[in-house]
C-alpha cells in the first residue's frame, strides 16, 4: 500500500482514502461475487471481506465464497460453478436468491484428473 501512494499510509490519509477502492463503492456498482482463497499469499483475504462489507452496505448484490485452505485461484470445486450460475440467475432474472456466503474445501489438482 505504501508503494502505491508513495508514502507510509499512516503519514498521508487523504492519499491513503482516494486510493482505497472501497471509497467509491455506491449502490450502482454491478453486483460481484467473490471467491477467495483462505491462504492467498498474494491477495490477504480479509480484502475480500472488506470489499464484501462494503458492497453489502451499498445494497449491491454481492456473495462471499470461501475456499477453505485455498491459495490464489486455480480451484477446482465443482459447486463453484452452481453457485457462480445461482448468482447470475438471481442478478438477470430475479428467480433465485442470492447465493449465502459459504466456505468450500479447496479440492487438489490430483483429484480432479
Amino acid at each position: 500500500e505504501s508503494q502505491l501512494i508513495g508514502a507510509p499510509i499512516q503519514q498521508v490519509p487523504a492519499r491513503t482514502q482516494a486510493a482505497n477502492p472501497l471509497t467509491y463503492i455506491d449502490e450502482n456498482d454491478p453486483p460481484l461475487i467473490c471467491i477467495h482463497g483462505s491462504r492467498d499469499r498474494l491477495v490477504p483475504f480479509n480484502q475480500s471481506t472488506l470489499l464484501y462489507n462494503a458492497l453489502e452496505n451499498a445494497k449491491v448484490p454481492t456473495a462471499l465464497i470461501t475456499i477453505l485452505d485455498g491459495e490464489h485461484g486455480n480451484f477446482r470445486n465443482p459447486k463453484i460453478k452452481r453457485i457462480e450460475k445461482a448468482f447470475v440467475e438471481h442478478c438477470t432474472s430475479g428467480t433465485r436468491p442470492i447465493p449465502k456466503n459459504t466456505t468450500l474445501p479447496n479440492i487438489p489438482k490430483s483429484i480432479t484428473k
